[in-house]
């Protein structure tokens, strides 16, 4: 070890960089009695790794311009230790990234690489300097965290803690770089060591690690903000989107989405091209759109379809708006975020809970108004009475409005909104697709009811299905249930249809059954006064199950928020915790 016995005095000193090999370098040095850096500015790297420090050491006032390196550095009298108005304001997260990429080369780096061919070989020698050198960055702020914490001085801590998980963060970065290249690498532990490389880049990119209060101010306004917007978007979009992606056929909608997803992945790649941790979001975006292309292309029910995109939909903006915050260019940031507080004030007046994360789990028609009560307010006296006796297995319909009074009016509304499940499973019957056959059933039944059976049989044949001729019998039992039939539902997803047995079928000779047939098909006379109904009730479906899916990940998000504002607040505090 280089020996200092006596005191040393750098004070006002002035280390300027020389050439690009120049480092100051004070590694492995002993200082027996007190040293003082006092005021000194260290324009380039410095090194005091292993350093021995058996007195004093100031270093009031200096100020560090790139990233030093303390690493296994041994202060004998930590209280000893001077680090007032120590300037540290250059060093970042990119200014730890610069430190392993000027400093990894080094003399031992350049004796294995000698005369070494193989790029694979030079690649995995590369990481592995690169991670001894993020190791050693890491402990380097360790050091001077314990100091600072020996001294009770835990604000100034933060700042080197702050430093100590940007180098962790690198050092996973690197770590995943290095298993990827690996056959034998454990998967469980790539996964693990992913997760969280993507939590220190979430916390690094919202909260600055819980050290900047106004960045996860910002982030908490701009994801209630986001979810309030997603929510006007469901409800005053969602008749003509739904009406949009009904029309559509599946690869349509397949090469819009994965525009999107494209979209995104090109944005994170130029934000972080040469990441492993950008490949897995790659991966994970990819592996998403997958799944859902195949639930889109077997699963025929557009309901749940629009509620998949609308969720995937609702996935991307969140990715999205993360970019949008990680933006440096300072006009953007401005209007971006004079934006942001402008829809939030709107939200706040006018739908003030959205700042309450359960509020979409456990009662989602408070966040949006229900098109089906609006609907139903539009219809007149004798259709709201009809609707309430269809519900009460009644299909002696009145073509008149009844003479009935306010009261009564409102227990029939307040009946179909209860039963709206049962209310939509009968209105399906009488689908558009199905009407044309329904109203041949219905024209045998009013002139020839000797010819039902045959009739059906006619359509069900033509068809090549027996869904006329099921759904007429559901019909005849009036199960209108609101259980979900499993098995009816992946038939009628994979166009499989159970065929009647002799008996079954011998129901539509029947008078008793004819007559109930026809009380119910009469309803298709009706049908202009229900127009729309099934359709309001599938879109409050749609809003209603989207907002539940979605507002489980807005809890979670806003409730790591809220968890990240008091940390970061109790953290800046000069009140103790």
């Amino acid at each position: 070890k280089n020996k200092f016995k006596n005191r040393c005095y750098f004070i006002d000193s002035m280390f300027l960089k020389v050439d690009k090999l120049s480092k100051f370098n004070f590694s492995n040095a002993n200082f027996q009695d007190n040293v003082y850096f006092n005021n000194t500015h260290f324009k380039d790297y410095v090194d005091f790794h292993e350093c021995e420090f058996e007195k004093i050491a100031c270093f009031y006032g200096v100020k560090f311009y790139k990233t030093p390196n303390f690493s296994a550095c041994y202060f004998k009298e930590p209280k000893a230790v001077n680090l007032i108005n120590v300037d540290i304001d250059k060093l970042d997260f990119k200014s730890v990234e610069k430190y392993i990429e000027d400093n990894y080369k080094d003399e031992s780096y350049k004796n294995e690489t000698k005369g070494i061919q193989d790029k694979k070989e030079i690649f995995k020698i590369q990481n592995e300097h690169k991670l001894r050198y993020a190791k050693n960055l890491k402990d380097s702020f360790r050091v001077i965290k314990d100091v600072l914490i020996t001294q009770n001085n835990t604000l100034e801590a933060q700042e080197w803690h702050k430093l100590e998980l940007y180098a962790k963060e690198k050092e996973n970065h690197i770590n995943l770089s290095v298993k990827d290249r690996e056959k034998n690498a454990d998967i469980f532990k790539n996964i693990l060591i992913w997760f969280n490389c993507v939590l220190l880049n979430v916390y690094r990119n919202t909260s600055d690690h819980h050290n900047d209060f106004l960045k996860i101010l910002n982030f908490t306004v701009g994801m209630i903000v986001l979810y309030g917007v997603f929510i006007f978007f469901c409800q005053a979009c969602i008749e003509p989107y739904s009406k949009f992606f009904n029309e559509l056929k599946s690869s349509v909608i397949f090469i819009i989405i994965g525009i999107l997803v494209f979209l995104c992945c090109i944005m994170f790649y130029f934000n972080r091209k040469k990441s492993i941790f950008a490949k897995s979001i790659f991966f994970i975006i990819a592996m998403v759109f997958i799944v859902l292309y195949l639930v889109t292309y077997f699963y025929k029910t557009n309901e749940y379809k629009t509620i998949l995109y609308l969720v995937m939909c609702y996935i991307l903006s969140i990715y999205i708006c993360y970019f949008f915050f990680n933006i440096k260019n300072i006009i953007f940031n401005i209007v971006f975020k004079f934006m942001l507080y402008l829809v939030f004030l709107f939200f706040l007046i006018n739908s003030s809970q959205l700042i309450n994360p359960f509020t979409g789990v456990f009662s989602s028609d408070k966040l949006y108004e229900s098109k089906f009560e609006k609907r139903l307010n539009d219809l007149n006296t004798s259709a709201i009475i009809n609707l309430a006796s269809i519900l009460q297995n009644d299909f002696n319909l009145h073509l008149k409005d009844q003479n009935i009074s306010f009261t009564e009016l409102n227990s029939a509304k307040a009946l179909i909104i209860a039963n709206k499940e049962k209310l939509k499973e009968i209105l399906k019957v009488y689908d558009d697709k199905y009407e044309s056959d329904y109203k041949k059933v219905l024209n045998e039944l009013e002139n020839n009811t000797s010819n039902v059976k045959n009739v059906i049989e006619e359509i069900d044949n033509k068809n090549n299905n027996s869904v006329i001729s099921v759904q007429l019998n559901q019909i005849l039992n009036f199960n209108f249930s609101q259980e979900i039939d499993i098995l009816y539902m992946i038939k009628s997803n994979f166009f499989i249809s159970e065929k009647l047995s002799p008996e079954q079928m011998a129901l539509f000779d029947q008078k008793d059954s004819q007559d109930k047939l026809k009380s119910v098909l009469a309803l298709l006379k009706f049908k202009s006064s229900f127009e729309g109904i099934l359709e309001v009730i599938n879109q409050d479906e749609i809003i209603q199950n989207t907002i539940k899916s979605t507002s489980v990940l807005y809890s979670i998000i806003l409730l790591l928020c809220i968890f990240s504002l008091q940390k970061t607040a109790r953290k800046n505090s000069i009140v103790p915790s």
